[in-house]
């Protein structure tokens, strides 16, 4: 779903031959150069609100991520998922690519234009989302059952967050070469997707981190 944010934000793909994302009233393409949305250079203007959004129900899980990223900005890091001691800071980071280490515009930018891809604003919050102001309509344009849109998108939202979400974890263990960070997830048997800077969101067979 494009948003108003976007307007203007330069095409990745096209460079100088597209003068900028301009919103189509519905489709999230430009209607300058039809490239999607995501192929400009646009990012997710919520930051960290998103796990707010997601209304997770476990309050001490929460607590250890607001804790994670306390720890991050002390260390001048962007974001740190839970379970990263202070002293384990320095291995953690060099288990990941320099490309995405949480530290700096671009990296941190990279991120949160992923977290948006993952998980879209109007799949966080429908009832602020879907309405004909954020849709980019006029009101004479705005789809006959809108709010029945809303109620179901609701619906689905409330069931995915208590079935589908939580917050990863990362753990330190052994191996034969010494001693490495094992990412993982802290309940129910998923297998793990390293996308590194998301912010260790599960959904279905997925652990993001």
């Amino acid at each position: 779903m494009a948003l108003q944010q976007d307007v203007g934000s330069a095409c990745l793909t096209c460079a100088s031959e597209c003068p900028g994302f301009k919103l189509h009233s519905w489709r999230a393409t430009c209607t300058n150069c039809h490239c999607f949305y995501d192929k400009h250079d646009v990012t997710d203007s919520s930051k960290d609100t998103f796990v707010a959004d997601l209304q997770l129900a476990d309050a001490n899980l929460l607590s250890a991520y607001n804790t994670a990223q306390i720890t991050a900005k002390e260390n001048g890091l962007t974001w740190l998922p839970i379970g990263v001691l202070p002293t384990d800071i320095d291995a953690f980071l060099a288990s990941l690519p320099s490309t995405e280490v949480p530290r700096g515009k671009t990296n941190a930018e990279a991120r949160l234009k992923r977290i948006r891809r993952q998980i879209p604003p109007q799949d966080r919050e429908p009832a602020v989302s879907l309405k004909t102001s954020k849709l980019n309509l006029p009101a004479s344009g705005a789809p006959t059952n809108l709010d029945g849109e809303v109620r179901e998108a609701t619906r689905f939202q409330n069931s995915r967050n208590r079935r589908d979400f939580g917050l990863g974890r990362v753990e330190r263990v052994a191996d034969k070469s010494g001693i490495t960070l094992s990412k993982r997830r802290n309940s129910v048997n998923h297998a793990i997707h390293n996308h590194y800077l998301n912010p260790c969101l599960f959904s279905g067979s997925r652990v993001h981190l």
